[in-house]
């Protein structure tokens, strides 16, 4: 197994970045990690969780960034609850957990009746599609969360952020999605990994129908 042309074009150029914050944030004062190739994978992981995964993420994002070393980092990777914290990157200049922070408050504060009415308007999709098996009351439940939180910093697609992501100047987000027990998959804006077959698909093409 190994990256994707596009992540390992990501890489080195996020080494880069990653070299010189850590010597502006005095992190490496000694010099330990001196120079490009010594730069270390720091990885920022948020597990799932629901609601209580949102907060947590959110507020351990605002330490690291207060402490520097979100800047600091090669990668950001959620699950579930955490995963929404993909907002931060809907800024293409910088990442601000605090403006995620007090925005997510904000919507929360107003979650039970935007719920119910987002909610109340899915429920002719869910009984049109609840013969099929192709939707149900989950896929409904984090949809309509999904829209409380990220509100108009929905991100359309996944893949969009290639462009935000170009000169490397933010860790490089990783989401991981659970079917069953032993189906998983791993997205980055590049591509979509699923470990149980050994196999990747562009993030461009993930949901196309092949022959």
């Amino acid at each position: 197994l190994h990256l994707c042309e596009d992540e390992e074009i990501f890489f080195e150029k996020r080494k880069k970045c990653v070299n010189e914050e850590l010597h502006k944030q005095r992190l490496d004062e000694n010099k330990i990690l001196y120079g490009i190739e010594r730069v270390p994978n720091i990885a920022v992981i948020g597990s799932g969780g629901g609601m209580r995964a949102v907060v947590g993420m959110c507020g351990a994002m605002v330490a690291l960034k207060d402490l520097g070393i979100l800047d600091a980092a090669m990668y950001t990777a959620g699950v579930s609850g955490s995963s929404y914290l993909s907002t931060l990157y809907a800024n293409k200049h910088e990442i601000n957990p605090t403006s995620v922070k007090n925005s997510i408050q904000e919507r929360l504060q107003s979650a039970p009746e935007t719920f119910i009415r987002l909610l109340m308007s899915s429920l002719e999709v869910f009984i049109s599609h609840i013969f099929d098996g192709d939707i149900s009351l989950t896929d409904i439940y984090g949809d309509k969360v999904g829209a409380i939180l990220l509100g108009k910093d929905h991100i359309p697609k996944w893949s969009d952020l290639r462009e935000t992501l170009q000169h490397a100047e933010l860790p490089l987000p990783l989401l991981a999605a659970v079917h069953v027990r032993d189906k998983w998959i791993e997205c980055s804006p590049y591509e979509v990994f699923m470990p149980k077959y050994g196999t990747s698909i562009d993030m461009k093409h993930f949901g196309s129908e092949f022959d």
